[in-house]
């Protein structure tokens, strides 16, 4: 956030509120497509209960500060990305939760409430802050703005690495314990994210920094969030199918969306966006 907030300025967001066409697909896609997707996979496959649960809590919590990333990456519309982390990501304190009653209600338990200090604090302390510094020492450095925020960035992915690697060494994640389909239904569903994404944007006729942005903040959702909520939810201390499922849909489907969301980056390479 700290690097991509040195490319912009105030302009930018300002833009996106003021023609919130693309913002309101955007906001269409997270808050109504996606979520009917997934409560509607157990009906094209079969899948196991505590694993359906996991993917509805994948596509109830929002998209995360690794889709603003990869929207840079992607030379999409970095404005749009994080105006859209940013919504969504305060709205989720109230829409994940509504979410997650309706959709699988019956396998929480009572009382189910948002992590609403740690979700304040990661909208604070890993969205607004970083951007804000970054767009000051942006209008300050001129010229050298590029070339601070791909150095930051660089650090980015480097972390974002250790912790891919941290998570796959983990005992926690056996994949073994679930079956193929429940694996399978985390590929599927990605990539239904993703191609509903591109079908959505090119009906409403979206420019191509515009679809690579909304296209990328639908595939990568905050797992980071998801985990939160997972951990409110079903104590580590407390052994639980359903939460050991939740884990491992959630650390599994961080690992499949961050291929599938690559796909933007390597076509606008070769001078096509999805």
């Amino acid at each position: 956030m700290l690097g991509m907030g040195a490319l912009l300025s105030p302009r930018d967001f300002v833009t996106v509120f003021t023609l919130p066409r693309a913002l309101s697909v955007g906001l269409f896609l997270q808050w109504l497509l996606i979520p009917g997707l997934a409560v509607s996979l157990p009906n094209v496959m079969t899948i196991s209960g505590p694993v359906t649960v996991a993917l509805v809590l994948v596509a109830a919590v929002p998209g995360g500060t690794m889709s603003n990333i990869y929207t840079y990456l992607a030379k999409g519309n970095i404005a749009l990305s994080i105006s859209l982390t940013a919504v969504t990501t305060a709205a989720s304190l109230v829409v994940t939760p509504m979410l997650l009653a309706a959709l699988a209600g019956e396998h929480l338990p009572a009382g189910f409430s948002m992590p609403m200090g740690k979700i304040a604090t990661e909208i604070a302390i890993v969205l607004l802050l970083p951007l804000l510094l970054g767009m000051v020492i942006g209008s300050r450095i001129g010229e050298r703005r590029e070339r601070f925020a791909r150095a930051a960035i660089r650090v980015s992915v480097f972390m974002i690495i250790l912790l891919v690697v941290g998570a796959t060494g983990s005992d926690r994640l056996d994949p073994s314990r679930y079956s193929q389909n429940d694996q399978a239904a985390a590929l599927l569903l990605g990539s239904l994210f993703f191609v509903a994404a591109v079908l959505v944007c090119r009906a409403a006729r979206l420019s191509p920094e515009d679809r690579s942005a909304i296209t990328i903040e639908a595939s990568l959702r905050n797992i980071n969030l998801g985990i939160l909520v997972k951990a409110s939810l079903f104590p580590a201390s407390e052994a639980h199918p359903i939460g050991d499922a939740m884990l491992f849909a959630l650390a599994y489907f961080g690992g499949v969306q961050m291929v599938i969301a690559a796909i933007p980056i390597l076509t606008r390479r070769f001078g096509f966006v999805p």
